[in-house]
């Protein structure tokens, strides 16, 4: 089953994978396509906890939100050279 948020003022809804794929075709497309594999990020993330701090920490030290450094380490954010610069300096 997958829950359905229409909006602040409007009722929710709970409907099934296969309703899903009927009613919302090109996103459950996208939905099921592999992710790419985030070597980079997954690297970012091991120095960090290497280093034992934590996404909040690291968030001070970079200027970067918890929910950014989360998107960086697990590849949902494009890792640019500025974002790199960064990081990288938040970790010394």
């Amino acid at each position: 089953m997958i829950h359905i948020n229409k909006g602040k003022n409007a009722p929710h809804e709970w409907i099934t994978a296969e309703e899903f794929q009927k009613r919302y075709p090109e996103l459950a497309k996208t939905l099921a396509e592999p992710r790419p594999f985030n070597e980079h990020g997954n690297k970012l993330k091991a120095i960090r906890m290497k280093r034992r701090l934590t996404i909040h920490e690291l968030s001070k030290r970079t200027g970067f939100t918890s929910s950014e450094i989360s998107r960086i380490e697990s590849g949902n954010l494009e890792i640019t050279s500025e974002i790199n610069d960064r990081y990288c300096l938040g970790l010394n």
